[in-house]
């Protein structure tokens, strides 16, 4: 009994010692596909990591020469704009946003009112025009009721700052206030869009 169970142990061995080429052949094969995905992915990071410091370095450049003029720019016309409540603008070096207030310090947009917030990023977009403009590229400035959150001295202020705009910028402006389309009679063609009739 013994010995037919050696037999048959030793018949399973020998079966198993048989089809070990085949084994070691397929795992030497998963393990070559697996040496080319991680030599793949080892190229993949080492590419992004080039690419990561590229643009750190890029957005430093851009920084150190772009932020200064826009911090100027947008500075001056958001003080305008608020009737110099904000005296000046700050873009950091991650395009983090800071205002200096008259009476409040250093602070977020976070902290401005809504019409306050408008004004900021209309004179952040009236200052990156210039800037872009300086480079030779007048950009289309297209606005749909930006104005909507002024009292009645800034929206002066703001259709003054436009008007300007539009001497060397074409100036899309839609809306649906009376007072802008009076503002406008001075200074702008105006087209009166009517209701789509089926």
């Amino acid at each position: 009994d013994k010995i037919a169970n050696y037999g048959l142990e030793t018949l399973r061995l020998e079966a198993s010692l048989a089809q070990m080429p085949d084994s070691l052949a397929l795992l030497e094969n998963e393990r070559e596909i697996v040496a080319k995905k991680i030599a793949r992915l080892r190229l993949l990071r080492s590419s992004l990591e080039l690419a990561e410091k590229t643009i750190e370095k890029a957005a430093q450049i851009l920084h150190r020469e772009f932020a200064p003029k826009l911090n100027h720019y947008a500075g001056a016309l958001f003080r305008q704009l608020s009737l110099g409540k904000y005296k000046r603008v700050f873009i950091d070096s991650h395009l983090n946003l800071q205002i200096e207030s008259e009476n409040e310090g250093i602070i977020s947009p976070d902290f401005l009112s809504g019409g306050a917030e408008d004004q900021l990023y209309f004179a952040l977009r009236c200052a990156l025009a210039q800037l872009v403009a300086a480079e030779g590229v007048a950009l289309p400035f297209l606005l749909d009721d930006a104005f909507l959150q002024y009292d009645e001295f800034r929206l002066k202020e703001a259709w003054h700052l436009l008007t300007e705009l539009a001497k060397t910028h074409q100036v899309l402006y839609f809306t649906c206030r009376p007072e802008i389309l009076t503002l406008g009679k001075r200074n702008a063609w105006l087209i009166e869009l009517g209701e789509k009739r089926g």
